[in-house]
């Protein structure tokens, strides 16, 4: 079973978007809740978050594995924009009441040893 951890939306996007590092490092991530994992369920529907500075531009970027690009945002733009275009995505993905304070369940080692 992956190491998991839950952070919130805030934690995850400021993690990925402070980062220093010149390369395109991925925390992978699910929407599964405390309750399913608690249960003893592996966690499922991996997504990854990261940031690249591909094509000249610092982009926010949240891709499922085996589905591609879901969200693409510009790193220019303020944090909160950056939160709330996570938040979106959430809400879009079934989470009705996401918000910045909303867990997410995390590989831990990617976030534990990110940057």
């Amino acid at each position: 079973m992956t190491r998991c951890k839950f952070v919130t939306v805030k934690e995850l996007v400021e993690r990925i978007c402070n980062s220093e590092c010149d390369t395109d490092y991925v925390i992978g991530f699910t929407l599964d809740t405390p309750e399913v994992i608690e249960s003893g369920r592996e966690p499922s529907g991996w997504f990854g978050v990261t940031v690249s500075s591909l094509f000249d531009g610092v982009n926010f970027i949240i891709g499922y594995y085996g589905g591609g690009i879901e969200v693409c945002v510009s790193k220019e733009w303020d944090i909160d924009d950056v939160i709330r275009s996570f938040i979106n995505f959430m809400k879009d993905d079934g989470v009705k009441d996401a918000n910045k304070n909303s867990l997410v369940c995390v590989d831990a080692d990617e976030f534990d040893n990110a940057f």
